[in-house]
């Protein structure tokens, strides 16, 4: 009996401790992907065009982060598109400039 009684306890000791890992694998993952939600980031893609409608090739694209100060310049391809990614999310001023 005693030899039932230690095997037992061996028993819930390890499932202990394998509740303990679990939890604190899953605590991790949670804490991990919750940081991911907090760090979000715009992208801005559009297409330059004329008065008319046409698109306008090799724009140059300035976007000004207003609270920072920071600048992002793209110039836009031969069909007038542009992408600014990861930019944080806030107000900006938008100025484009061609020849």
């Amino acid at each position: 009996m005693n030899s039932a009684s230690k095997c037992a306890n061996s028993i819930l000791h390890a499932c202990k401790g394998q509740r303990l890992q679990r939890f604190m694998v899953f605590s991790m993952l949670l804490l991990a992907f919750s940081a991911c939600a907090f760090a979000q980031d715009a992208t801005i893609v559009g297409t330059v065009t004329d008065p008319s409608g046409a698109s306008v090739p090799n724009v140059a694209v300035t976007l000004t982060h207003a609270e920072s100060g920071a600048v992002t310049q793209v110039t836009s391809n031969g069909e007038g598109q542009f992408a600014l990614p990861a930019l944080k999310i806030g107000h900006y001023t938008f100025r484009a400039e061609a020849q």
